[in-house]
């Protein structure tokens, strides 16, 4: 399928018509172990949500599990971290995903561990600190009545991982944007996340 998705413009639409997408998902789940299946599935899911006709076919729910169970069964595996992150990103980015409720509570340790485990790699920091970003963007699903609270629990669980990668990649330009672009998102969402970010070291990281 991604062989065929990306031989024309049209490809993808004929595939999700086709019926391509659940039975994609289905063999994302049964086959979880398997490394290029999971690849390929997740550079797949991240170009159909981003593909307006295609989106009505993601059953985004299931779509987010078997992402999250990609980040806890691959963890090892760098590029495969990086498009499940940015799957997620698009999920939400094109407000497929609700973040209003459980996706988020299983997200966030996910994503916290793949930043701790890939401390130094400037392409997972950047693919894992976007989802956060587009997590914390008002416009997501279920920002507007639950912001606050997923502001304090982003504080609360990921402004160590976040302030710790700015320092490991303090040398990559545009990682550290995106950084800084997270943590004014999160400081002006709720109370206390301004203090939360001072007692995580993100001051002097910032000026730095």
């Amino acid at each position: 399928l991604a062989k065929l998705a990306f031989h024309s413009e049209d490809s993808f639409e004929v595939i999700a018509a086709a019926g391509g997408i659940p039975a994609m998902l289905v063999a994302m789940r049964r086959h979880s172990s398997n490394f290029k299946l999971q690849q390929d599935g997740c550079l797949l899911l991240g170009k159909f949500a981003q593909i307006k006709d295609c989106r009505k076919a993601i059953d985004a729910l299931r779509a987010c599990e078997i992402l999250v169970t990609v980040l806890h069964r691959h963890l090892e595996h760098a590029r495969l971290q990086c498009l499940s992150c940015r799957a997620l990103s698009k999920l939400v980015e094109c407000k497929q995903l609700d973040v209003d409720g459980c996706e988020v509570a299983s997200l966030i340790p996910c994503v916290v561990n793949t930043m701790e485990h890939h401390r130094v790699n400037g392409n997972v920091q950047m693919e894992a600190c976007r989802l956060l970003l587009e997590l914390a963007s008002p416009q997501s699903p279920g920002m507007t009545e639950n912001g606050d609270h997923y502001a304090t629990n982003v504080a609360t669980n990921c402004l160590p991982a976040v302030v710790s990668a700015m320092e490991q990649n303090s040398s990559h330009a545009d990682l550290q944007e995106i950084f800084c672009g997270l943590l004014a998102k999160l400081a002006f969402h709720a109370e206390g996340v301004s203090e939360a970010i001072a007692a995580a070291r993100g001051i002097p990281t910032i000026l730095a």
